[in-house]
């Protein structure tokens, strides 16, 4: 991994200096309340689906990679409604459309998933030889997981959006 030497250890510091530079800007970014354009929630689910799709339909795939794929949907769509489910919708009375903001549980909830993601790569990584996964396999189930995150959050919102809409 690292040698110790200070061009390595400058190196893992400046990644480090500038993913909390994006968190900050990410944290700040969210807790604002904007305008939730509930017509292109499909647009990143469908992109990250047809990706994924690609991704399966190039390789073949053993009973546990397939096994693997259908966790990581499940999963993705499980963590996507429960991330959804944290976001304040509100009517927006100026232009007649709803509002979305992240609450601080959403926040964190995002940086969880951040950190299980990276959990689960270095796991997967580390034992796909005893697991009989190959590394297409891994790659392709991060895809099917992101795909089933942000479709499930798209469909929670959009649900969501919609009810307050009818009842404004």
């Amino acid at each position: 991994m690292t040698d110790g030497s200070p061009s390595q250890l400058l190196i893992y510091g400046a990644i480090f200096v500038g993913v909390l530079l994006l968190v900050a800007f990410r944290v700040r970014r969210m807790t604002q309340s904007r305008p939730l354009k509930v017509d292109r929630l499909w647009v990143i689910p469908a992109i990250l689906g047809v990706g994924a799709l690609s991704s399966i339909l190039k390789a073949s795939f053993t009973g546990p990679e397939w096994a693997l794929m259908l966790l990581a949907l499940i999963l993705g769509a499980a963590i996507g409604w429960l991330r959804a489910k944290t976001i304040r919708i509100a009517p927006d009375p100026v232009n007649g459309g709803v509002t979305a903001q992240a609450s601080f549980v959403a926040i964190i909830f995002l940086f969880a998933v951040l950190l299980l993601r990276m959990g689960l790569r270095a796991f997967l990584a580390a034992n796909s030889a005893s697991a009989r996964l190959s590394a297409g396999a891994v790659d392709a189930a991060f895809l099917v997981f992101a795909a089933g995150l942000f479709g499930a959050r798209a469909l929670e919102l959009s649900i969501r959006a919609k009810a307050v809409l009818r009842a404004a």
